[in-house]
């Protein structure tokens, strides 16, 4: 459980994780509510990561001077 807590807290967009989370719920509904509860304690609420398709996530770093 906390591996899977540990990676959808690292970077997930909110709509990602209700995907997720909707998936393991399909498995299991009590690990599905398991998993949210870990993610959700490790992030402290939702995701606030703006996901790959946004123009922050996929913005050219700064040249270094």
């Amino acid at each position: 459980m906390q591996n899977i807590a540990g990676h959808l807290a690292d970077g997930v967009s909110e709509p990602v994780l209700v995907r997720a989370f909707e998936y393991w719920r399909n498995i299991d509904e009590e690990t599905g509510r398991n998993v949210e509860k870990a993610v959700r304690d490790l992030i402290g609420g939702t995701s606030e990561e703006p996901g790959m398709a946004s123009a922050e996530a996929v913005r050219e770093p700064e040249p270094a001077e």
